[in-house]
């Protein structure tokens, strides 16, 4: 009898300890750690907002809003304005999308909206994320 009372203390101590964290594999090509491509987010932003990367529009502190899943299709795009420049991902993305579940994401992040030869102060941003489907 003492021995299952030892046993049964001693399941519920391994039971109520803290597990560390397990690596969640993949689901998608958007998911690594380093999230879409700044290549790929390039492309959704000319694609969808090509005003915003013209030349004739006052580009300074403009942002293209991407929220993709974990395939990396678009599920929301808007564009809006920074007011600063440093912002908060979250923040700014829940801005740029009131009444859309950007959180919790997988990864998010912020790159240059043009193309990496364009080093002109002011240009625009992308803020994006990949949510959880």
């Amino acid at each position: 009898m003492r021995s299952i009372l030892t046993l049964s203390a001693l399941a519920t101590l391994i039971l109520a300890a803290p597990m560390p964290a397990q690596h969640v594999p993949s689901d998608g090509p958007c998911t690594a750690p380093a999230g879409p491509s700044p290549e790929r987010l390039q492309a959704f932003a000319r694609q969808y907002h090509p005003e915003t990367l013209s030349p004739a529009n006052n580009q300074a502190s403009l942002l293209v809003g991407l929220v993709l899943d974990a395939d990396c299709r678009l599920l929301h795009h808007a564009t809006g304005r920074r007011a600063a420049d440093s912002i908060n991902v979250e923040a700014t993305l829940g801005t740029l999308f009131p009444g859309v579940r950007t959180t919790p994401f997988v990864v998010a992040g912020i790159t240059d909206a043009g193309p990496e030869a364009d080093q002109s102060p002011g240009r625009p941003w992308i803020v994006w994320a990949v949510v959880k489907s």
